[in-house]
This record gives structure tokens, sequence and C-alpha cells, in this order.
């Protein structure tokens, strides 16, 4: 043992550490293509290698990078000319006779964890004609709903689609407001804690307040005492009008988008995967997105329905991540293709 650490494998070790460090720095932004946390600081610095980039303009903090390439996870990612994960760029005019799809949404239409051809946008377009269909894959990792209609308006609408297809997510309605409880980030926190009964006596009389303000219920049906706290924040964010109100502009601005621009809306609701099917919390919540969107003559399609026949663990992203799996999206593709070519 004495003999191994002399001097030279110490000096040895220490570059082999040295370089680990410098290998790290270099290949660490790389590694995590997905990350917003730190994007809304001020004084965030945008690193050309990531596939993420931070804009903070229209209402958008960030977007995918153009012709952009990243390995996280073992899985490669890359971007075409207009920031869209994909292999190939498209034409701003369409092809004659070629029904062209534009698919909005978060990671999941991203394809988080998945290759290019297991992504939703592939799957569908995997079943559909070519000669016939186009489906382009607008998915950027944590937007929500008012992110998606805004990319739609920059990004999308140059592209002339003669369908858009929303696919929403429970999460799609965390939206920060500022109210005069405290900036986005405490609101959100004391109005938690309030329906969650752990709020100080102080911050307590705060809310009531508010909500008693606003017209709020103090003790809506929705706030079972079993939720547990995502579940709950869920819930929050759907049913008090303080945060569905801004879900509810996102959503008349896309209808009145498509009435401008001459495109069907389709709307897929992806239920939370990683909650069991017995005893779901969100069923209401489902419900209640679904009258929503069919109220503005949107077409819906009801996920929940079809995945709550398979066991969780077979949906989600290596059997555990609440993202779909690639087996998810062949089901879900199915159903997509058979409406769409219905509709």
């Amino acid at each position: 043992m004495r003999r191994i650490f002399t001097p030279g494998y110490l000096l040895y070790t220490a570059a082999l550490l040295v370089s680990a460090a410098g290998a790290y720095h270099v290949l660490a932004p790389r590694m995590r293509p997905l990350t917003v946390e730190d994007m809304a600081s001020p004084d965030y610095r945008d690193d050309p290698e990531t596939l993420m980039r931070k804009i903070d303009r229209d209402g958008l903090l960030h977007d995918l990078r153009p012709h952009a390439k990243a390995t996280h996870d073992g899985i490669d990612y890359a971007t075409n000319n207009d920031g869209l994960r994909d292999d190939h760029d498209y034409t701003l005019e369409k092809v004659p006779g070629v029904r062209r799809v534009l698919m909005l949404g978060d990671s999941f239409v991203f394809g988080y964890g998945l290759p290019l051809e297991q992504t939703m946008a592939r799957q569908v377009m995997s079943l559909l004609d070519p000669s016939s269909w186009e489906v382009m894959s607008f998915g950027v990792p944590a937007y929500n709903t008012v992110h998606e209609v805004n990319f739609l308006e920059e990004r999308g609408l140059k592209y002339h689609p003669d369908d858009v297809l929303l696919m929403y997510h429970p999460n799609d309605a965390s939206i920060g407001v500022v109210t005069p409880l405290g900036d986005e980030v405490v609101s959100e926190a004391i109005i938690l804690a309030y329906y969650e009964g752990t709020a100080s006596e102080h911050d307590r009389e705060r809310v009531v307040e508010y909500l008693r303000s606003q017209g709020w219920p103090l003790a809506p049906a929705w706030n079972a005492s079993d939720l547990k706290s995502r579940d709950r924040n869920y819930l929050i964010h759907h049913f008090l009008p303080l945060y569905w109100a801004e879900v509810e502009k996102a959503l008349d601005k896309l209808q009145q988008l498509a009435r401008q621009h001459r495109f069907r809306v389709h709307v897929a609701v992806i239920p939370e995967l990683d909650r069991p099917w017995e005893g779901h919390p969100f069923v209401g919540l489902y419900e209640h997105v679904r009258g929503e969107m069919a109220r503005r003559g949107f077409d819906v399609i009801d996920l929940y329905r079809v995945f709550r026949h398979y066991p969780n663990s077979d949906l989600m992203l290596w059997g555990h991540d609440g993202h779909t799996s690639a087996f998810a999206n062949r089901i879900l593709a199915h159903v997509l293709a058979e409406h769409l070519k219905g509709h």
C-alpha cells in the first residue's frame, strides 16, 4: 500500500480529478438540456451549448435553440432550423393536398426520455398517409397553456396549419399570479398552506380576506382532506378562478386565432399517470377541462378513458416517471390518428 500512494501516484490522481472536473463543466450543459429553474433569474447567462435558451419576450421565458443537439440519459435530442424537435425542416407553404397538423404541448409532446421516433408526433404520423398528412411537433419542456398558445402565435401560424392539436396535462394550469398576498411564488405557497390547513393564523386571515373580497368559497368541495400536496395544488390551479382565469384567457385567444386563421382545434387531455386509476384524484378535474374545451367548440379527446384500462407502470416512462412511455404514445397515436381522419 505504501508503494501505491507515492508522490507520483498522488500527482496523477490529482490530475485525473482536475480533468474530470473540467470535463464536467464542459459536458454538463449538454447533459442538462431540459433545465429551466434558473432561467428566471435576471443574472442567468445563456449557454450556446444547451438545447434550451432564454428568450424572455412575448410572454415566453424560453424556447428551443435552432440547430441544437444534446444528449441526456442516453437519449439524443436535436432541433431543426426553427427550434422544433425534428430531424428535418419544413417549408412555410404546404404541399397541395396535404393536411398540416401542429401539436402543441410541453415535455410530453417534446418527447422527454424518448428517441425521436417514439415521440407523440412521430407515432401519430406513422399511422397516417404521408402523401396526405403532415404532423409537426411544437412541444417545449416546461411550457403551460399560456406559453403554448403564445408559441403557436409567434412560431406556428406562419406554417398555415389546418389543425392544431393541444395536448393538455394537469400541470398546464400551473401558472403563477401576483396577488395582494405576495409575488407568484409566495401567493401560491400561502394559498396552498391555507387549503391544507397548515397556514399560520396571520396568513390564514389574509387568505380569507382575499378570497372573500373576490367572492370565492372558503371551503370548496374539491378540497378533500386526504389530498396530497401536489394533487391539491393541481386542483387549486384548475378550480380557483385566480389561476384558471389565466388558462381561460389563453383558450379564448386560441379560439380567436382559430377563427382568424381558419384552423380546427382539437384537445387531448393526458391524465396524470403516476396516480392509481382506483380512487384517481383528478376525475373531476378532467371533466372540468373537457367542459371548458367543448364550450369553446374544440374537439375533445379524453385519454383518461383510454389509459385507465392499462397498468400505470406500462404507460409511464421507465415504468415510474410520469411522462408517457413509448407504449403509451403508441396507444395515444392510434386514438389521435383515428380522430383526425374522422374530422
